[in-house]
Order: C-alpha cells, then sequence, then structure tokens
C-alpha cells in the first residue's frame, strides 16, 4: 500500500508532488485543508465531477489506490509546509515558551 501511514520519512517529493499540474495542487490544498469535493466544486466554480476527475488523476500521480490515503496524504502535506512546528520542536531553542 503507498498510504501515508506506512511512510517513515515523509516529504513533498517523495511522494511525487512534483507531477501535479498547478490545478491539481490547488485540488490538493483545498483537500489537505478539510473541504470535501462539494466545498472544493462550489469555490473553484466546477461540478463535482471535475473534482472526483481531479482527485482521481491526484491519486494516479501519487501512485494512492484510495481516497482516504489521499487525504490523509494532502492534510499531512499542509501541516508540515504551511502550519507552525509542533509544540515541543523547538523547546530547545525557547523554552520558556510552554509558559507563555
Amino acid at each position: 500500500m503507498a498510504g501515508v501511514a506506512t511512510r517513515t520519512s515523509w516529504a513533498p517529493t517523495a511522494i511525487g508532488i512534483e507531477k501535479l499540474s498547478d490545478r491539481e495542487m490547488h485540488i490538493f490544498h483545498l483537500l489537505g485543508s478539510g473541504l470535501g469535493n462539494t466545498q472544493i466544486a462550489h469555490s473553484l466554480h466546477l461540478s463535482v465531477k471535475t473534482i472526483e476527475s481531479h482527485r482521481e488523476n491526484i491519486k494516479r500521480k501519487l501512485d494512492m489506490s484510495c481516497s482516504r490515503d489521499l487525504v490523509a496524504c494532502a492534510k499531512k502535506y499542509i501541516e508540515e509546509t504551511f502550519l507552525p512546528a509542533a509544540k515541543g520542536a523547538n523547546e530547545h531553542e525557547f523554552p520558556f515558551m510552554d509558559r507563555i
């Protein structure tokens, strides 16, 4: 299985993210942000069927067999790319941060 849960080290290039078109990458970001097909279709002024087609293409390009793995991968990508590091990651730099 090529799912996120089985990976021990994760990086965008390790999953083939560079293969995605600009539109697919945008949809990948929206999936990672927690939006569903209907919400994505509405926000991009596209049909749900078009979003479903893009999702299938993304899964194929990233070698994923199920939508659950795609969404998990997208969420992990968003978390690691755009969100601040988890608590404890920078404790050695700012040991007083837990008291703020």
